[in-house]
């Protein structure tokens, strides 16, 4: 059997934003880990609660949750989802690209979700944001 010669590329991107550039988006962060070995759930939190304190993002929501990376279809990421497409989240913060999912179609997936409802997935490790663009807060 043949493989397809076509690789499969990442979707639009842009670098991580510097600067006051996400002040007062709002941000729902999403942590997950396949098994509970104790801390690295909490561990995720903490850097993401970190970075949002520091980038002067409103934290809307938080969902960690314990569960694989093969299906989009998991609690703590369709509350991350009903958040974007009721308008209540800006941007979806999270430490890895794989925190969303390690297939590429359906990483892909979920950033046409965002990007359709406005919103943007900002990911810390590869320093990358996908979807929509930053809204900032009325002052």
């Amino acid at each position: 059997m043949m493989r397809s010669s076509t690789p499969l590329t990442l979707p639009p991107y842009r670098p991580f934003p510097q600067g006051d550039s996400m002040k007062g988006s709002r941000a729902y962060l999403y942590c997950r880990v396949a098994h509970n070995d104790g801390f690295s759930l909490e561990l995720q939190k903490k850097e993401l609660l970190q970075f949002a304190e520091q980038a002067g993002l409103e934290i809307v929501g938080i969902s960690a949750e314990y569960a694989g990376g093969r299906t989009l279809d998991r609690g703590g990421l369709n509350e991350v989802s009903q958040a974007i497409c009721s308008g209540k989240a800006d941007i979806v913060l999270v430490k890895s690209t794989s925190r969303i999912a390690r297939d590429m179609p359906q990483f892909q997936e979920y950033i046409r979700l965002l990007s359709e409802n406005g919103a943007t997935l900002c990911c810390m490790q590869e320093q990358l944001v996908f979807g929509g663009r930053y809204r900032h807060a009325e002052n």
